[in-house]
């Protein structure tokens, strides 16, 4: 039985009910973090339910990724690209699912674990640096 901290803006009254309707007394909600309790909460989690049905990137996988916190998250957007084959993709988000999500990452949490680390590589702000130079003088010697 897991608790569900929700990292991010005050919820909604409706949320509220429906989150103590649901899990009572097992959910919190923490607003306006630093990046040190943000890690911190990466590290202690099971898992991040990324629930975002529209991504610009989507930083908190790559972060969860780092952590070496498995993630549930929708496949759509730029999910995928980011996500690569390091967690688990859900077409759409119902408890159902998310449950059977739950149940894969702990069957198979190290292996996750691992390619999470491997794709989280992949992505360095030095890189995007280096991929943006090189547009630039590409740009400049044409």
């Amino acid at each position: 039985m897991f608790d569900l901290k929700i990292i991010g803006s005050p919820l909604k009254k409706s949320e509220i009910d429906f989150l103590n309707q649901i899990i009572p007394e097992r959910w919190s909600v923490e607003s306006n973090i630093d990046n040190a309790k943000l890690n911190s909460f990466y590290n202690n989690a099971f898992a991040l339910l990324y629930p975002s049905s529209y991504e610009g990137f989507g930083i908190p996988i790559l972060e969860a990724m780092k952590a070496g916190t498995p993630f549930i998250a929708l496949n759509n957007s730029s999910i995928p690209e980011v996500a690569g084959n390091a967690g688990i993709l859900l077409d759409s988000l119902n408890i159902e699912d998310f449950m059977n999500a739950l149940h894969k990452i702990s069957l198979n949490r190290l292996n996750l674990i691992e390619k999470g680390f491997i794709q989280s590589q992949k992505f360095s702000w030095d890189k995007c640096f280096q991929q943006t130079l090189k547009v630039y003088n590409d740009l400049y010697n044409s």
